[in-house]
């Protein structure tokens, strides 16, 4: 067939050729005496790759430009007629393949001679030719198997080093049921809204004989990330926990532009005092320029998570930085056999052994390729094979990601997969690939309102009653959601609330005992002083006005036998002492009273302040 009679076709001979009815013409003059024939539509494949396409791998089928949904193969009859009627459907589709490649490879061949000459040339109809190329190379295949690892979060594993080590499976499940209930209780009164059994999703003991455990619940997930979490002995068995390193996303927020010049340690030293529980704090790689970078934070608390983002800035030495939440990227499925991505080892046909990342070698012995020379075995870079460096593994993602672009669908509710700013096309802003079902059931909803006014009055109500329903379970996970959102605010002010009080019990027992260690200081200087006034009183004054009485009787009866002395003076300046000390020990002893009424005043005040304080220590 030439490019000039397929253009000159009307459109019901090209629906006709797409549809297959031509095919089934030629299928029956290669098979007459076939009976029973296929009608169901012929399903569309990319002409380069219709040789490779299995129905018996549905997780290995190419998609490149379109999503097909196989249908599930019916089983085997083990009559003779289905046997045959098997061999029969095997015949037909091998002629159909064989049918398309030839008819494609015509019309290919054909456009392309066509292209040279024919300036008006119409690249749709290229397009058409082949729907599943999207402008993209077909030599990288992206299977359901890549799209589906690439949309779903891979829990990392626990590992339990046990010592003895394990030998029996009925041993391993023992140690599990024992550590759940280990940490059940404890458990539950950190997440009281928890409804859900305390299980793990997959457990396995290792050819070293530890434990391997998988966990997909977020809340034991983040739990059991701590080590002082887990007993140290169970069964006789002795535990060494090795937790993954990082928390799931849902944890995790992001500090952007963040400066060289600040360090890590100085962003916990600044960051710790307001959040408790910073599980870590990294750079970024990728974000690296050389005046800044990002910085992903990780918590354990929720709540302390929630109230960050929703912030949106925490300041750090009196500098805003912007707080985004962290979006991870598609991840690529890579063969471990082959290091070439898209399948996995169970399905490579790429490769009958292992090769080695480094060095491109068969890798016979893990020892020996340690420390081989680094040489990639696809585009020949000084880098691993497996590296995102790699030009056919960054070709790879480009396509992966535009596939997820393309087909937001694949993507489960409410999973989001950021795309690396390298992988943007220049006029799309788009950041994030979504599957919002709110948005589609609002659109749909809103769709059949429209229709409705331009006169279409009858309504699917299977289809609307679905709609309510969805919306209606999304609005109850929604309140079930911020219910236990207000649950674990509650718990958290109550926790709160009893570090305060004990705090301030603390505070008050140490303000208490510095006030009594007052008070006895009061009173020792009290009692000292006493003692100072009695002795002056009892002694000094006394003394003296005897002291100088004597004096003044001896002067006097010196008088008759000295004539020659003044002994009038003499006698008048000792009198006036004796008046001066006298007036001097009254006005202390009047003094030495008023003091002791208001020292004893302020006793009473400071005794009923310590008395208040022990009544309301008692209640």
């Amino acid at each position: 067939m030439s490019y000039d009679s397929y253009n000159n076709m009307t459109n019901a001979e090209k629906d006709n050729i797409c549809n297959g009815e031509e095919f089934r013409v030629s299928i029956n003059q290669v098979k007459p005496n076939t009976k029973e024939r296929s009608t169901s539509s012929l399903k569309r494949m990319a002409t380069n790759e219709g040789q490779q396409f299995s129905i018996n791998e549905e997780d290995d089928e190419i998609i490149l430009g379109q999503w097909q949904k196989v249908r599930p193969q019916k089983s085997m009859r083990n009559n003779s007629n289905g046997d045959c009627k098997e061999k029969d459907d095997e015949q037909v589709l091998s002629s159909l393949i064989t049918l398309t490649n030839t008819l494609n490879t015509n019309i290919n061949q054909n456009l392309n001679q066509n292209n040279l000459t024919n300036d008006n040339f119409d690249i749709n109809t290229l397009q058409k030719s082949n729907d599943y190329d999207c402008g993209l190379d077909n030599s990288l295949k992206i299977s359901k198997h890549a799209l589906s690892y690439a949309s779903e979060y891979h829990y990392p594993s626990f590992k339990i080093v046990c010592q003895p080590k394990l030998k029996d499976p009925k041993q391993g499940s023992k140690l599990i049921n024992e550590l759940i209930k280990s940490i059940k209780d404890d458990f539950m009164i950190k997440n009281s809204s928890f409804s859900k059994p305390v299980l793990f999703d997959l457990w396995w003991i290792n050819p070293q004989g530890d434990l391997q455990i998988i966990i997909k619940t977020i809340e034991l997930y983040v739990y059991l990330c701590r080590r002082e979490r887990y007993p140290k002995e169970l069964l006789n068995i002795k535990l060494d926990p090795y937790p993954p390193k990082h928390l799931p996303p849902q944890h995790t927020i992001i500090l952007k532009w963040i400066h060289n010049t600040i360090s890590i340690d100085d962003i916990k030293e600044e960051l710790s005092t307001n959040y408790e529980s910073i599980a870590l704090i990294e750079d970024m790689f990728g974000t690296i320029t050389n005046r800044t970078r990002h910085v992903k934070i990780e918590f354990y608390n929720k709540i302390e998570f929630t109230q960050v983002l929703n912030g949106g800035k925490i300041i750090i030495y009196g500098q805003k930085y912007v707080v985004d939440e962290f979006i991870p990227a598609p991840k690529i499925l890579i063969c471990s056999r082959c290091n070439n991505p898209g399948h996995v080892k169970k399905n490579c046909m790429i490769s009958k052994f292992d090769i080695c990342r480094r060095c491109g070698e068969e890798r016979k012995n893990l020892n020996d390729h340690r420390e081989c020379s680094i040489k990639c075995h696809h585009c020949g870079g000084n880098h691993i094979s497996t590296d995102y460096k790699c030009k056919i593994i960054k070709e790879y993602r480009r396509k992966l990601i535009h596939e997820l672009k393309q087909h937001p669908g694949r993507l489960p509710p409410d999973v989001q997969l950021f795309i690396p700013s390298e992988y943007r096309i220049r006029d799309d802003k788009t950041r994030l690939i979504s599957n919002n079902r709110s948005n589609s059931c609002t659109n749909e909803i809103q769709q059949s309102t429209n229709n409705r006014k331009e006169g279409n009055v009858w309504v699917n109500s299977e289809s609307f009653i679905n709609q309510s329903s969805n919306i209606n379970n999304e609005l109850a996970a929604t309140m079930k959601c911020l219910s236990n959102e207000l649950k674990e605010e509650k718990e958290r002010h109550e926790r709160k609330q009893i570090d305060i009080q004990q705090k301030f019990k603390s505070i008050y027992d140490t303000m208490n005992q510095t006030i009594s260690l007052v008070h006895q200081a009061q009173q020792a200087q009290q009692s000292m002083i006493d003692a100072i006034n009695h002795t002056l009183q009892i002694t000094l004054f006394p003394s003296l006005t005897k002291m100088i009485e004597i004096v003044y009787s001896l002067i006097d009866n010196l008088k008759p036998n000295s004539k020659s002395l003044n002994i009038d003076q003499i006698c008048n300046i000792t009198n006036k002492q004796l008046l001066y000390i006298n007036e001097a020990s009254k006005e202390f002893c009047q003094h030495q009273e008023e003091l002791k009424k208001i020292s004893s005043k302020q006793n009473d005040a400071f005794n009923m302040v310590i008395d208040s304080i022990h009544i309301n220590n008692n209640v």
